[in-house]
């Protein structure tokens, strides 16, 4: 079940065009480096010891499964350390490779292609326990001749060559593009215990560009595809074209992570007082869609006949900015009898990121070159939410120029957002998962 990249799309060994749609598996990424289960370094989320299950997968219709991982457990370094000056086994089990690839043979026999992505990575000895800016010249490099060595026989295997770059702390005059896809230096890089404690290490280290790991890919012989992403973890996919790595075999694709571009009530002005109003009252705004949550203020200040002169925000609310309110919004409830206050909102960072629909064109423009998969997307999955706003707006235009989707994540966590299943199952989660699922095998929403 090879596949290849043809002009600007994928191929099955058949010559049939592809749409990749499938899910992240997380565990990789994380478990073997924390010791979570050393006998199973996968993490058996939710019961599904040894990976994900299968039959729920082909429940959904999946074609790609897409696996985080570990630059540190992959290679077995001996040890490495964390930001308390604990020393860790990176592959405590002594079985993170052969798991890894357990799980891929177990994928292509259940009829799914594999992204292989190196999600956590670190320079020099530090654990690799959280995203750090970019690749190394210390690890990364080894990392990918290893990995493109094991799979290099296996074109259903795809390589991701680093999850989600965000360049901060550049040494030097480079862009963040430059770096990226290049090389350069940066000047520090972030990292953490197993506890949670987060320091920032100031060091200068070394990136490993995409062209530098896409070169260690093909050195060994590796002919699989390999998914380059953008900056600004991997949304900004802005000068992509000018900056692509060369690939002497044409099986490259770009990687992209829209995620739902939310924002919060940052500031507001009153535009209608009302009346009956009382101290400490709570007003509540109207919910804006289905998924995302209402602002919620509170009375700190009335005049005559119960007028508000002062008011607090308690709570700042989520709300999709592809449909933000642009007049005065009028409450929808408050704690007390009070009525008529009206208030026009200001949100924190109204800045264009690239998922916002006015950008999906641009994007468009790299996929009439060259195969665009979204390796990772989400939405909220809260119970009692119903439908995806987002996502509803995103998955058809994506299938109406071609590109692949991989939502994020195919485990069973009580986050309420991004999340599509509710257990080992496949039952998919409220809102997001219920969409991504209909999507995924062809029903419509309503």
């Amino acid at each position: 079940m090879a596949i290849s990249v043809q002009g600007n799309h994928f191929i099955d060994g058949n010559g049939k065009q592809v749409q990749l749609r499938g899910v992240n598996y997380s565990g990789f990424e994380f478990v073997a480096i924390q010791g979570w289960s050393p006998g199973d370094p996968s993490g058996g989320q939710a019961g599904q010891a040894g990976g994900p299950n299968w039959a729920g997968l082909n429940s959904w219709r999946a074609n790609v499964l897409r696996l985080p991982l570990n630059e540190a457990s992959w290679l077995n370094n001996s040890s490495c350390v964390d930001t308390s000056g604990k020393i860790h086994s990176p592959d405590p089990g002594g079985n993170y490779q052969s798991t890894v690839k357990t799980q891929v043979a177990q994928a292509n026999a259940a009829g799914l292609y594999v992204i292989l992505d190196l999600h956590w990575a670190a320079p020099g000895s530090t654990c690799p326990m959280l995203q750090t800016q970019m690749a190394n010249l210390d690890h990364s490099l080894a990392f990918w001749r290893s990995v493109a060595a094991a799979f290099k026989d296996n074109r259903a295997v795809l390589f991701e060559l680093y999850n989600e770059p965000y360049l901060d702390g550049i040494n030097g005059s480079a862009s963040a593009w430059e770096v990226m896809m290049r090389g350069g230096t940066i000047s520090y890089y972030p990292a953490t215990s197993g506890e949670g404690k987060y320091q920032r290490i100031v060091t200068s280290w070394n990136v490993a560009g995409m062209q530098a790991m896409l070169d260690s890919v093909r050195q060994v012989g590796a002919q699989n595809i390999v998914l380059v992403g953008g900056i600004a973890y991997c949304n900004d996919m802005s000068a992509w074209l000018a900056n692509v790595p060369s690939d002497p075999l044409g099986q490259m694709a770009a990687a992209w992570h829209p995620y739902p571009p939310q924002q919060l009530v940052s500031g507001f002005s009153l535009s209608a007082a009302g009346s009956g109003y009382s101290v400490s009252d709570t007003i509540t705004l109207p919910q804006p869609n289905t998924v995302y949550t209402p602002a919620k203020f509170t009375v700190t200040s009335i005049g005559s006949g119960g007028s508000i002169t002062g008011v607090g925000i308690t709570q700042s609310g989520a709300y999709l900015q592809t449909s933000l309110p642009t007049g005065p919004v009028t409450q929808d409830s408050t704690s007390g009898s009070g009525k008529g206050a009206a208030f026009s909102l200001r949100f924190s960072n109204l800045s264009s990121t690239w998922s916002m629909p006015a950008n999906w064109p641009a994007v468009q423009s790299i996929a009439s070159r060259y195969p665009v998969v979204i390796t990772e997307v989400g939405e909220r999955n809260q119970p009692g939410t119903s439908g995806a706003p987002f996502l509803q707006q995103l998955l058809p235009y994506a299938d109406t120029h071609g590109w692949s989707v991989v939502g994020w994540a195919w485990d069973v966590w009580l986050n309420n957002e991004n999340v599509l299943i509710m257990d080992a199952h496949g039952t998919p989660t409220a809102g997001y998962g219920q969409v991504f699922h209909d999507w995924m095998i062809g029903t419509a929403w309503q």
